[in-house]
Formats: structure tokens, C-alpha cells, sequence
């Protein structure tokens, strides 16, 4: 699945852990301890503790093809209807791209804040001589 931490807890924070497929456990296959602001699709397998008020359950997380985006690493950006936009807490001030979080009245839950800019530090323009 998603995640295993074979036996011992894994922690998770403003996460998106959803869309994955596997025969047992398709998003996690042990405990994971969630300190809030996560969405979260089939549990099945997996138990969720700790601070859970703040967690958001899915049948579909509302997420984008995986493509680079802009960044060093692939990641899903969440569609503007996904339950993860303005859902998350701000523990950090970018996103995966730099990007500045919060885009809007709270910080996205993920990677990625939707609609951010991100700042090209380097712009080449076309020179046409007569």
C-alpha cells in the first residue's frame, strides 16, 4: 500500500494518504499515529490514533495525475474542489515548490498549496537584431 512501518507507528501531519491500491492495506498496513490535518481515503488494515478531530475521510482525495510541478520531486496536486485545499495546518511556510503557504484563508493539506506562483528567478528573452 501507501505506507508500512512494519509493527511500529508512523506519525503523520497535514498528509494526504489516499488513492493507493494494494491487495491487503492499500493506504497503510499498521498504526499510524496522526497529530491532525490529514485526508485520508480506504483504511482498511490501518488504524488511526492520536489526534483525529481534525482529519478529513475520502472516497477520492481530489487529486491531479503525478507530474513534477514545477518541483524536484513528482507530487499530486489537489484539484480546487479536493476537501484538501484551506483544510491543512501551516507548520511550514512553502510548499514542495517554495511556494509561500497559505494561497487563501489556511494552509492546503499536502505538499502542494493550489494556486500558488511559483518565482522564476531567471527569465531569457528572444534578441532580434536588424
Amino acid at each position: 500500500g501507501g505506507i508500512n512501518s512494519n509493527g511500529t507507528a508512523l506519525t503523520i501531519n497535514n498528509t494526504i494518504l489516499a488513492g493507493n491500491h494494494a491487495e491487503f492495506g492499500p493506504n497503510c498496513g499498521s498504526g499510524v499515529r496522526s497529530t491532525g490535518h490529514n485526508l485520508l481515503g480506504d483504511l482498511t488494515d490501518c488504524s488511526v490514533f492520536g489526534e483525529t478531530a481534525s482529519n478529513i475521510l475520502v472516497d477520492d482525495a481530489g487529486l491531479d495525475i503525478l507530474s513534477a510541478n514545477e518541483a524536484e520531486t513528482f507530487s499530486h496536486v489537489p484539484f480546487d474542489s479536493s476537501r484538501a485545499v484551506d483544510a491543512g495546518s501551516c507548520e511550514l511556510a512553502t510548499d514542495q515548490r517554495g511556494v509561500e503557504r497559505p494561497v487563501g484563508p489556511k494552509c492546503d493539506i499536502g505538499a502542494m498549496e493550489v494556486g500558488g506562483l511559483v518565482v522564476v528567478s531567471t527569465l531569457y528573452l528572444p534578441v532580434v537584431a536588424r
